[in-house]
């Protein structure tokens, strides 16, 4: 309900305010996540670096440019899109997921799991199709 909320307040201030772009509104949800992750972290004395193996580093790299790209897309998502178009398409995550462990990563799906999955996937539709 929280992340919910969130969302609804950040489509109000992309509408409201034109002269922020959705970059900008990014870099700072971005800075903040950066700098209270820095403050909680530095709290528990925790040492990134040694806490590394190399061999992962450019894994961690792809995976922070990836999570970045998709941070700005989500942004401009939430400011372009109406928001129940946009929770359809975020909500349909997990199912597209699982399907690309399933496919890429040879992970087998449960009968317990497809089914919840083809129950989470209806209800995304039944909202879509929804007037």
């Amino acid at each position: 309900m929280i992340y919910i909320l969130g969302q609804v307040c950040t489509k109000q201030v992309l509408i409201s305010q034109d002269s922020m772009s959705a970059f900008e509104l990014a870099f700072f949800r971005s800075f903040y996540n950066l700098t209270a992750s820095s403050v909680y972290l530095s709290l528990g004395d925790a040492k990134l670096v040694d806490g590394l193996d190399q061999t992962y580093r450019w894994t961690v790299l792809t995976r922070s440019i990836s999570g970045t790209i998709c941070f700005i897309t989500l942004t401009f998502a939430v400011k372009y899109l109406p928001l129940a178009i946009f929770f359809m398409s975020f909500n349909a995550c997990p199912f597209l997921v699982a399907i690309m462990a399933c496919l890429w990563l040879r992970e087998r799906i449960s009968l317990v799991e497809l089914v919840c999955m083809v129950g989470a996937f209806s209800g995304i539709l039944l909202v879509g199709f929804s007037k």
